[in-house]
């Protein structure tokens, strides 16, 4: 169960305060399929796909749906863009299954009154959003705008049960990586985690655009194993 969950924090990866910043790369409409490996004693395996796309009403629709042997997850963010950036307007996430319990969670964000109500299980939470707060499937998104710009420390407010969390990630450095895709020069970036931590995220971005994941490998203190690679994409380059 652990690793069926761990596989839409792959797919993806602040100080509380997070500046607001318009991304220095416009959005493109994009989608991309991909295969997770999970690696401890045995081996799992899944499937993946994650799209951007404009709706009707000018607001735009990040998705991210993964399916397992055991569970199936979705995840939906709509925003906007303004002059501010990404404006988060709504985020949910579905996990259904075979002999586990569904899960499901929403946030709204009311941005005139600067508050964010979140519902996860039973539980209800309504916060202050102090700045730019944005949720676990966009920040994502402001990751990979981000990269693209040339940043090379990136720190995102990010809410998720409850609480805004901080999020921190670093550039490290360009390489070339082979994929089902073909050869690809990566940009790899790293979650800065304290020094005492056993764990290690890693994530290559294309360097072309849309600057999609290309590849994931997150390594838990167990010895667990995640590895996420794409295998097809569909954009307009």
């Amino acid at each position: 169960m652990r690793a069926t969950l761990l596989i839409t924090l792959l797919l993806a990866a602040a100080t509380i305060k997070s500046e607001t910043r318009m991304p220095a790369t416009p959005l493109m409409e994009h989608s991309a399929n991909y295969e997770a490996n999970i690696t401890k004693g045995l081996k799992l395996n899944g499937k993946a796909t994650r799209s951007l796309s404009m709706r009707n009403d000018g607001t735009w629709l990040y998705n991210f749906n993964v399916d397992t042997l055991p569970a199936t997850i979705i995840e939906n963010s709509v925003f906007k863009v303004s002059t501010e950036g990404i404006v988060p307007i709504s985020y949910e996430y579905k996990l259904a299954g075979m002999l586990i319990k569904d899960r499901h969670q929403s946030v709204n964000f009311d941005q005139n009154n600067e508050k964010i109500i979140e519902h996860y299980k039973k539980n209800a939470w309504e916060l202050d959003s102090n700045g730019l707060v944005l949720d676990r499937l966009n920040y994502q998104l402001m990751l990979q705008m981000d990269v693209a710009a040339g940043k090379t420390e990136m720190n995102y407010a990010v809410v998720h049960k409850g609480e805004i969390r901080a999020y921190e990630f670093a550039t490290v450095g360009s390489e070339v990586i082979e994929t089902k895709l073909g050869e690809r020069t990566a940009l790899l970036v790293e979650k800065v985690r304290d020094d005492e931590s056993k764990r290690e995220t890693k994530l290559w971005f294309d360097a072309k655009a849309p600057f999609l994941l290309l590849r994931m490998v997150q390594t838990e203190s167990d010895g667990e194993r995640y590895e996420i690679n794409i295998t097809k994409e569909n954009s307009s380059r």
